[in-house]
Order: structure tokens, then sequence, then C-alpha cells
């Protein structure tokens, strides 16, 4: 598989998501945080059994079948992987996240799902050689802080026969705190790339891929300030009790508005729209 190449529009990429990265990595490293998503998991599993499916599910679906291999790159704690395995003869469910991964194997032992092979790795260090090529490759709100990002998901064409989908949206869905970052560590938020910036990277490489714009993202109201307090410093990755909590929740508070029906959201938020992209490998 050929890699791709440099444009304007990958170096633009790779720049713009390794400076949010190395932010977010001193952020990290301040708070002592090994595993980023250790408090987070939940927010990534699959929807309760009985519930509506995941209206993303059925659209990824169309790519595979019950002789299908799917491997979704960054699984979480198996939002996808689990229903998607109804769809499929086998799901190869990689994270890096050991939190994440507990909470996809307590589902699957849950639901009874055998057909689901969780690995702990990040992409780059998967052995794919090691593996049968798939048939699809799936990655879910992941890229924004990929680079390179030629490299990425040159992998990605070597491992899939079938297709490549990427669900992406037009700003990371926790970019509604994004404002607050000064607030919680002296300095603003570098914004990574998004939905706009990789449909422009798809045709700078003059692949012909096939795009959806999905419902937007909705952020529920918080219930009152002080819950909206706790979902900023928790995710912003600020200790109660530190001196930065204490200019957060003054920031948060700030800029609370009251919702119609009850409960408070923020004045800035605006509208994320997750887009799903897809296309065929490229020849060899």
């Amino acid at each position: 598989m050929p890699p791709f190449p440099e444009t304007p529009e990958s170096l633009d990429w790779d720049a713009r998501a390794a400076a949010s990265a190395e932010q977010s990595e001193r952020v990290l490293e301040s708070a002592g945080a090994r595993d980023s998503w250790r408090n987070l998991s939940a927010r990534f599993a699959p929807e309760p059994e009985g519930a509506p499916e995941d209206p993303i599910v059925p659209n990824i679906a169309k790519w595979l079948g019950p002789d299908a291999d799917l491997v979704d790159v960054g699984c979480g704690a198996g939002r996808l992987s689990v229903p998607l395995a109804r769809y499929c003869r086998n799901v190869t469910a990689i994270d890096s996240s050991p939190t994440m991964l507990s909470e996809l194997r307590s589902h699957m032992n849950d639901r009874g799902i055998e057909n689901i092979n969780v690995v702990e790795s990040t992409w780059e260090e998967w052995p794919e050689q090691k593996t049968r090529a798939t048939d699809v490759v799936l990655i879910a709100h992941l890229l924004y802080s990929v680079h390179p990002i030629g490299e990425f998901l040159a992998k990605a064409e070597a491992v899939a026969r079938r297709r490549i989908v990427v669900l992406l949206s037009t700003a990371q869905p926790i970019a509604y705190l994004h404002p607050l970052w000064e607030a919680a560590h002296g300095e603003k938020r570098i914004e990574s790339p998004g939905a706009n910036e990789f449909g422009a990277l798809l045709r700078s490489w003059d692949i012909e891929f096939e795009t959806t714009p999905l419902e937007p993202i909705a952020q529920r109201p918080f219930p009152d300030p002080e819950a909206s307090v706790r979902r900023a410093a928790s995710r912003l990755f600020v200790q109660e009790g530190s001196a930065n909590y204490g200019r957060l929740e003054d920031a948060v508070r700030r800029n609370l508005e009251p919702v119609d029906g009850g409960g408070y959201r923020f004045r800035w938020q605006a509208e994320v729209i997750p887009h799903l992209f897809s296309w065929a490998p490229r020849g060899e």
C-alpha cells in the first residue's frame, strides 16, 4: 500500500494535532493521571440492553455482514464494538486504556458476547502482520490528536480489505468545556482538527470518499451549578481543593445560564456535528 504524500493539509493537521496533544499530555502529567479515562469509561459504553439502538450503528453495519471481520480502533468501553458484533463474524477491539477495556469485558460477559477479541494496545504498536487482514477498519472519535495522520491511516488501509470508516465531529465532543481551559490551566486550549479538516485532508490525497453528516451532539443541561463544576473539573483534570479548582469553579459559575425547562448550560455551547467518512482502500 503506497504511503500518503505530504500535502499542505496533512502538514497542517499534524501541526495542530501535535500541539493539542502536547498540551493535553502536560496537563495529565501535572495531574498525575496514568489512565486519562479512569473515571470516564461509562460514557463510552454501549447502550443498555433493551434500549433503542445507537443510530450510528446501522450506518456502519451496512459495510459488514455475517462473514465480515471488523477492527475497532480506539474501541473504548465498547460503545460500537458491542452492538456491531451482532452484524459481523468477529470484532477485534483495540484500545490502550485498561479501564476502558475492563468495562468492555464486563459488557461482553453480561451479554454473553463471544466474538469480540479484546486487545490492549495503541494502533501504532498493534502488530497487524500477525493478524490476517480484516474487512473493515473503524476509527471513531479518535483522530483529533493523531499525528502523523498519514502513517496512521496508511496502516488502516494496509489492514482493511473492504472499507475504512471514520467517525469524527466538527470539534471534539468535549470542546464545550474548552473555553474554561485558561481558567483551569492558565493557557488557552489549542483546538485540534476535526471533520472539516478531515474532509479537506482526504481531498488533498485524491481519495474518493463518502461522507454523511449526522445529528448534532446535544449537550444535556446540568441539573445545578455544582454538577457543572464537577463535570468540568473531571474532564479538564483539575483536582478539587487546588488553586486551579477555585479559578475553574469561578469561571464555570460566571458562564452558566438557566435553560427553559430546568437546568443550566454554558453561554457559548456551539453545535458540534459528527460526520461519518468512508472509503475503499487504495490499490497497491
